[in-house]
């Protein structure tokens, strides 16, 4: 397995005019699962067929181990069969005409690796996604499920350098996609090996990544380890993204008085000192404060809570909680309880610790915490 470094890359199309990827870079530690997420159109595939190959950027350096496969500035790029790695797509792009045995053997064949050796390989990454039973069988006798892990059987037997996925999961209905989305950490854990990995759907991304690239416009937005992006998210843009349902967002009036500085929303006022912000960091006559509906509780935690009342518009049970939808004024908020019942157009008390609130300039960035007891 292998490291890759994306070194200010640029990738443009119509003779410059437009912009897919601009200025990325990023690193993926050896034996890392990084992710590339972002809605469609911000860049995430460009890049992987960059590392790949199959696109050459107009500036910048990709760099898989200690080999340096494409640089404009050195005039290097290495042609993407002779990079070492395996991609897998979301249409599976499996042989039509062949058993399963044969679509894992291809790679292998097409190595002119000897018959005991390609059996050998074969049935060993057969075991390991419990396909063994299925070698016989064309890819038309297949469910979505089997093809997909038919797929990355293929990619497997070639013990790659990196392994390149294009939202493999893509066509799986909701159940096969937390199954094959297991075997795939599982299986990534078990080999180490390193996986660059597409996807537009947060969910994937949290559960899987080590680090996640999240990209917006063909920029990085952030990038970091997926609890990090979901605590300490850099802007609105990350912070709405990430998370499910997303972050709910108030506009505060910023007050300034002698006691020092006060936000006041539709739901609540509360101090900047409450929240641990410092005022000199405060621009503007308001911010945005975000809070995770998950953060909101039916029952106080701490004497420091904040208490709210809210209309309740909306329940969506869940089983183990609900997810209420409800408006404070004219000002629509979504909370994710535990346990609680609530009724339709009926009010209800809810809470929030202050220290689960961030602050937002109406710039977008968020501001820092300073580093204080609560």
């Amino acid at each position: 397995m292998a490291k890759v470094m994306v070194d200010h890359v640029t990738v443009s199309y119509n003779r410059g005019r437009t912009i897919a990827v601009n200025d990325v870079s990023f690193r993926v530690d050896d034996g890392s699962f990084c992710v590339l997420l972002g809605p469609s159109g911000c860049g995430k595939t460009t890049i992987l067929y960059t590392i790949a190959g199959l696109i050459r950027p107009e500036k910048g350096e990709i760099r898989i181990g200690e080999q340096v496969v494409t640089s404009t500035q050195q005039g290097v790029f290495v042609r993407p069969q002779d990079r070492n790695i395996a991609m897998v797509f979301q249409e599976y792009a499996l042989y039509p005409n062949l058993t399963v045995r044969d679509n894992l053997a291809f790679p292998l064949e097409c190595r002119r690796l000897n018959k005991k050796e390609i059996e050998a390989k074969v049935h060993e990454v057969a075991e390991m996604l419990g396909i063994q039973d299925l070698l016989d069988r064309r890819p038309a006798q297949l469910s979505g499920g089997q093809r997909q892990r038919v797929a990355l059987g293929r990619a497997l037997v070639r013990n790659p350098s990196v392994f390149l996925l294009d939202e493999p999961l893509g066509n799986l209905d909701a159940q096969l996609r937390i199954q094959v989305r297991y075997e795939l950490r599982r299986i990534q854990r078990q080999l180490g090996a390193t996986m660059i990995y597409v996807t537009h759907d947060q969910i994937e991304a949290m559960t899987l990544a080590d680090q996640i690239v999240l990209l917006r416009n063909g920029a990085v937005e952030q990038l970091g380890a997926p609890q990090q992006l979901y605590e300490e998210p850099r802007n609105l843009f990350v912070a709405t993204f990430i998370g499910s349902p997303p972050m709910n967002l108030l506009e505060a009036r910023i007050l300034r008085n002698e006691a020092g500085v006060l936000f006041e929303c539709p739901a609540f006022s509360v101090s900047a000192a409450e929240l641990g912000i410092s005022s000199a960091l405060l621009t503007g006559e308001t911010v945005i404060l975000g809070i995770r509906p998950s953060d909101i509780t039916c029952q106080p935690s701490s004497p420091s809570d904040l208490g709210f009342e809210a209309q309740v518009d909306l329940v969506e049970p869940m089983g183990d909680s609900s997810v209420i939808h409800a408006f404070v004024q004219d000002k629509k908020i979504t909370a994710k309880c535990e346990g609680v019942p609530c009724f339709l157009e009926t009010r209800i008390k809810l809470y929030i610790s202050p220290k689960k609130i961030h602050v937002f300039l109406s710039t977008g960035e968020r501001v820092p915490k300073a580093l204080v007891n609560y």
